[in-house]
């Protein structure tokens, strides 16, 4: 519905944290995400809306 934003990058071992680039291009309302790390994947659900 509101578009796909694919990511891929590898990081070194440590703390680390992403800013999203802009999600203007999709539209306001849940949006999924999944973070693999080694072999375990994290996915949750952020929320956009109107600024």
């Amino acid at each position: 519905m509101g578009g796909v934003l694919n990511m891929s990058q590898s990081f070194p071992a440590g703390v680390h944290s992403y800013a999203f680039p802009s999600l203007s291009s999709l539209a306001n309302g849940p949006l999924n995400y999944a973070v693999r790390i080694d072999n375990v994947t994290y996915s949750g659900i952020l929320i956009k809306s109107l600024p």
